[in-house]
């Protein structure tokens, strides 16, 4: 398992009736806004995102490839990106 900081965000996301996530916009602390031009992939992200798992998305935002995380607490969730 590899470590790195946490940088918690706001996220809009889509929730389809059979009950897949689908981020569409983060939103940072100071007001940024970033639409998610396309979910690249969606993988179950085990341990990387602590004891309870979660899901990892490979998105495509502003041209560039970012790793978003879904960290499922068991009652609810957040959403993070890498650290730096």
């Amino acid at each position: 398992m590899r470590s790195f900081k946490k940088t918690y965000v706001n996220a809009i996301v889509k929730c389809d009736k059979g009950g897949y996530l689908s981020p569409m916009l983060i939103c940072w602390d100071n007001n940024k806004t970033y639409k998610i031009e396309k979910v690249l992939r969606c993988m179950a992200g085990g341990k990387i995102v602590g004891k309870y798992g979660g899901l990892q998305y490979q998105c495509l935002i502003g041209g560039k490839e970012v790793t978003l995380y879904f960290e499922d607490s068991g009652g609810g969730g957040r959403w993070f990106v890498e650290g730096k």
